[in-house]
Parts: structure tokens; sequence; C-alpha cells
């Protein structure tokens, strides 16, 4: 995922059912932040 203007790239991998991991790369970071994005169970 790519942002206008803004120079910042998003990477996302699955890890499992319902689960991602990503890595937002931004141009004046040193590193990449690592973050988890969980979906909700349906009720």
């Amino acid at each position: 995922m790519a942002y206008d203007k803004h120079p910042i790239f998003d990477h996302f991998r699955p890890a499992d059912d319902g689960l991602l991991l990503g890595l937002m790369d931004r141009r004046s970071e040193e590193r990449p932040l690592a973050f988890v994005l969980e979906r909700p169970q349906a009720e």
C-alpha cells in the first residue's frame, strides 16, 4: 500500500487465518515500524 503525497510504503504478509504482519517503511525513518493486524471474530 502506498500513500499519495507521503513517503510511506506498507508491506503485509499473512501469518495465520485472520492475522497479518506488517511493516511501515518511511523514507524519513532509519528502521521500518512493525505492526500486527487482527481480524475480529464473527459472532
